[in-house]
């Protein structure tokens, strides 16, 4: 009762906060205990209608419903229960001023994110790696693995093979024709039927479940969080992890590793051919490696933090919303629609800066990429050049054609192993 007394003094007594705002305060109430406060009343019956209305003191001396309550006048006075008045004025709002919801400063930082971000800061955790074959299977992973290396193998081979055949030919014409294009049409049905046990793989096995696995595990946690992390976490935290994050799990992160290891595969089946076709060539993959070692180093930590910073950023977009649509009700009885579609806006514009960022980053990895292979590829037809008559004609067509197909395929290593590292980090998140 102490509380409820003091909690109606300071909000409807002479010096609350309602009163001093001058603001008109329509009360419904079936208790009739704080009827000697209000200025006016009005007492319906139960058809609904007016039965009475006026001033307490004027229904208190008509003999009606009011005055049969037999209630007590109104007792302005209340005890301080060490709650001053100066203390409320941060509640009071100007009359005057539009009630707007404040914009977030533009150097607002997701706090709610603030340890899973740190965490997010590293690179190429194993553990991480381990975890999610674990939840996939160890045998379909290792099955993947095994089919999409034969798939390179098998789309790889056929250019040494090729050449083989072309050297025989020239020495026997039309010999053993039989032998070269059978082992030609094996190693082209053999790499079918890799590439489709490894498609079936990873997207009939490993993603039902993963998926089942990682729903399950993000439900039972927050299921079992205590409720001082649903105070202090942001709902559209809670949401991410719910679309974002399990939409990366169950259909991004699958192809992005199958991408990848078809990639890097071809990669190194490619550097292969090179240093096979011209063994002087091969002199130069040290200092090709080192080279493409520190640019990965610096593309992977800034492409990697710019990712998890979109991801980041579109948090408060999911809390925006959600809480728009709780107090709909409450946004257009004080007419802030214009001031949250700013704000909207706002949050909208902050999430697609690291978005420019990325793509701009993925410019440069491009323009740098082809730099390097190009000063390998100027490093070859010199080596040709120089040493025409020791270096077979076939090998070099091999080796050419190879130095074209490895720019591009480069390319779509890093940035297949950078969205494998994002997709990654759903995982750890």
């Amino acid at each position: 009762m102490d509380t409820e007394h003091q909690v109606f003094h300071n909000l409807f007594g002479l010096d609350g906060i309602f009163r001093r705002q001058a603001t008109t305060v329509v009360l419904s109430s079936s208790s009739s205990k704080r009827l000697p406060y209000a200025d006016h009343i009005i007492v319906l019956n139960d058809r609904g209608q007016i039965e009475e209305q006026g001033s307490f003191a004027e229904l208190n001396q008509k003999g009606g419903h009011v005055s049969g309550l037999d209630l007590p006048p109104a007792d302005w006075r209340t005890r301080n229960y060490g709650v001053s008045t100066s203390s409320l004025d941060h509640l009071l709002v100007n009359p005057s001023q539009d009630v707007i919801p404040s914009l977030p400063p533009a150097k607002e930082v997701i706090e709610d994110a603030e340890t899973e971000f740190e965490a997010n800061k590293r690179t190429g955790d194993l553990t991480i790696y381990a975890f999610y074959a674990r939840s996939v299977g160890v045998f379909a992973v290792v099955t993947f693995v095994v089919a999409i290396s034969a798939y390179v193998f098998c789309i790889s081979f056929p250019q040494i093979w090729l050449g083989w055949w072309a050297t025989a030919n020239s020495k026997a014409p039309n010999d053993n024709l039989g032998y070269w294009l059978g082992i030609y049409a094996l190693l082209g049905v053999a790499g079918l039927l890799s590439l489709v046990v490894s498609c079936w793989q990873i997207i009939i096995t490993m993603v039902p479940q993963s998926g089942a696995n990682f729903h399950w595990k993000l439900l039972n946690t927050v299921l079992r969080a205590p409720i001082s992390f649903f105070a202090t976490t942001d709902t559209g935290v809670t949401l991410n992890r719910f679309s974002q994050d399990l939409q990366l799990i169950d259909m991004d992160l699958p192809i992005s590793a199958l991408n990848f290891f078809t990639a890097l595969i071809l990669c190194v089946a490619q550097l292969i051919l090179i240093g096979v076709s011209s063994v002087y060539a091969a002199i130069s993959f040290p200092v090709f490696i080192i080279a493409l070692y520190f640019i990965q180093k610096y593309y992977l930590r800034t492409s990697r933090q710019l990712r998890f910073l979109d991801l980041e950023a579109k948090s408060p977009l999911y809390s925006q919303f959600t809480e728009m649509m709780a107090g709909l009700t409450t946004i257009r009885a004080f007419a802030w629609q214009n001031a949250l579609e700013t704000k909207n806006r706002f949050l909208l514009d902050r999430s697609q800066k690291p978005f420019y960022l990325l793509f701009s980053v993925q410019r440069w990895l491009q323009l740098v990429l082809d730099l390097l292979v190009a000063a390998v590829a100027v490093m070859l037809i010199i080596l040709v050049v120089e040493l025409r008559g020791f270096l077979s004609g076939a090998y070099v067509g091999v080796a050419l054609l190879n130095i074209i197909l490895f720019s591009q395929h480069l390319k779509l290593v890093l940035q297949f192993w950078t969205m494998l590292e994002i997709h990654i980090g759903a995982v750890c998140r």
